[in-house]
């Protein structure tokens, strides 16, 4: 077993690359989201789909979910190709959505590209219902490991 995929299974996220599905973290942040819906279907905000990973989790579960990410060139770090249902928008700036408008807003590693981060958290409170569930995760570039792998000229890149 590769050190990489050891540290995988640790309740931490290191990034990107083969794992960036399935860790720990990730793995506990959509256990967060809920999964018992009555009535019509609950609407989702997939925050930087990316390769449309996470929209398709959303949707197993329910949810009729909008993906949203930047224009990008591909292939990427994310993807080979863009996913087919990705509408662009620049969350740094206001959204094209009506306030209300989502019962879940999902945004797994974004949080900390976004020129004005604290404006974004704002426009996804504005576009949350509620009584909706916001879930945000990023990777804590101040964890011991980053400063060991720092030493060893390396990164989590």
């Amino acid at each position: 077993m590769s050190i990489i995929k050891l540290f995988a299974k640790l309740p931490i996220d290191l990034g990107q690359g083969e794992y960036k599905h399935n860790t720990k973290a990730k793995l506990i942040a959509f256990a967060h989201v809920p999964a018992n819906h009555a009535g019509e279907a609950p609407t989702a905000l997939d925050v930087g789909c990316g390769d449309g990973y996470w929209s398709k989790k959303l949707n197993g579960l329910g949810y009729k979910t909008t993906s949203i990410d930047i224009e990008r060139e591909y292939p990427n770090v994310d993807a080979d190709q863009p996913y087919e249902h990705t509408t662009i928008v620049n969350v740094n700036s206001p959204m094209p959505f009506p306030d209300n408008s989502f019962d879940l807003v999902w945004c797994t590693e974004v949080i900390e590209h976004l020129d004005n981060y604290r404006q974004t958290i704002r426009e996804m409170r504005r576009v949350l219902k509620p009584s909706g569930k916001m879930i945000i995760t990023t990777p804590n570039s101040f964890f011991w490991l980053h400063y060991i792998l720092k030493i060893f000229g390396l990164s989590n890149k």
